[in-house]
C-alpha cells in the first residue's frame, strides 16, 4: 500500500493535504478519481460531519448523467474532474456512457454538459448546496496528483458548510491556500530529487 501511495499519490502528501484541509475547513474531506464512466471515492478524512450508514445520502457514481432533458455532471466532484479534460474528451465520455445505456442515444443535448464543465473550469470549483434531496453542502476542486493516470478532485462536505456567499468565498480561499501549499511542496520535492 505504501509503494502504491508513493507511486500514485505523491509520497503520502495526499494524506497531509487532506489533514490540512480538514483542519482549515472543519468539514469532511474526500478525494475522488475518475474510472472511465464512473467516479470513485478513494480517500476520506472525517470532519465535523460524517455520513451515517442508516441515512447516507445517495450520490450518483456516474461521471455524467441524463437529467431534466440534458446531460450534466453526476456530482460536483465529477464536474471538478471533468474540468481537467478537453471538450472532445467530455463528448467521448458522454458517447461511451450512452453506449452503456445510461442515457438516451444521439448527439443532441450535450451543449449543456460542455457549458456546465466550462463554468467549473473557469471558476476553479464546483458547488453543491443543501436541498430537500441533498442533505449536505459540498465544494469540490480539481486536484493534480503527481503520476496520476486519471483525473482527481478534492472536496469538503458538511452540514452546513456555508450559509451565504461570503461563507463560500471563505471556504474556497481556505481550500485554495491548502492546495497551493501542497503544489509548492510537490514542486520543491521534484527540484530536490532532480538535483
Amino acid at each position: 500500500a505504501s509503494a502504491i501511495e508513493q507511486s500514485f499519490f505523491g509520497s503520502g502528501r495526499i494524506n497531509e493535504l487532506m489533514d490540512e484541509m480538514r483542519r482549515e475547513t472543519g468539514g469532511s474531506v474526500y478525494v475522488t478519481q475518475q474510472n472511465d464512466c464512473w467516479s470513485e471515492s478513494v480517500a476520506e478524512v472525517p470532519g465535523g460531519w460524517a455520513a451515517k450508514p442508516d441515512v447516507e445520502p445517495y450520490y450518483s457514481t456516474e461521471m455524467i448523467c441524463f437529467q431534466r432533458n440534458s446531460w450534466r455532471p453526476g456530482t460536483n466532484f465529477a464536474a471538478a474532474m471533468l474540468s481537467q479534460q478537453s471538450n472532445v474528451d467530455i463528448i467521448q465520455l458522454a458517447t461511451r456512457t450512452q453506449r452503456l445505456g445510461l442515457g438516451p442515444k444521439g448527439p443532441t443535448l450535450m451543449k449543456h454538459l460542455v457549458d456546465r464543465i466550462s463554468t467549473t473550469r473557469a471558476r476553479g470549483f464546483a458547488l453543491c448546496r443543501r436541498s430537500a434531496s441533498i442533505p449536505v453542502d459540498s465544494i469540490a476542486m480539481p486536484l493534480r496528483v503527481p503520476h496520476g493516470v486519471a483525473p482527481y478532485a478534492i472536496g469538503v462536505v458538511g452540514d452546513p458548510l456555508f450559509v451565504n456567499d461570503n461563507d463560500v468565498r471563505q471556504m474556497l480561499s481556505g481550500m485554495q491556500s491548502v492546495i497551493y501549499r501542497y503544489n509548492d511542496r510537490i514542486r520543491r520535492s521534484r527540484t530536490v530529487s532532480v538535483q
